[in-house]
């Protein structure tokens, strides 16, 4: 964990300070790609813990990547994952669509926002 951030919660992986201007300013946040693209890696998943029917979850709150050397929205089949095992279910999902999620680089550009 990195810590508190300036927002006042606990943060894994925070936003780069240049990423809004470099990167997600450039997305087309209109047409999202799915994550079955062929080609595509994630550059950027961003959860958010919530509550969710008294359990606490994982709210997704969006996800980047890049297809073809562009940036890009990334569709994901899920808007929520379970806090405990979250990861385990990204797997589940991905099986399910015919990807391989570690192939994507989900695992190591997820941020977190506890």
């Amino acid at each position: 964990m990195s810590g508190i951030n300036k927002y006042g919660c606990r943060e894994l992986n925070g936003i780069p300070d240049n990423y809004l201007t470099d990167v997600s300013s450039q997305i087309d946040h209109k047409n999202p790609v799915r994550w079955t693209e062929r080609g595509l890696q994630i550059t950027r998943l961003r959860l958010i813990r919530d509550r969710w029917g008294g359990r606490t979850v994982f709210a997704v709150s969006y996800c980047h990547g890049t297809l073809n050397g562009k940036p890009v929205r990334v569709a994901l089949p899920f808007n929520m994952l379970p806090y405990r095992g979250w990861g385990k279910e990204i797997i589940r999902e991905a099986k399910l669509a015919g990807v391989y999620a570690k192939g994507l680089g989900i695992f190591d550009n997820t941020s977190i926002l506890y």
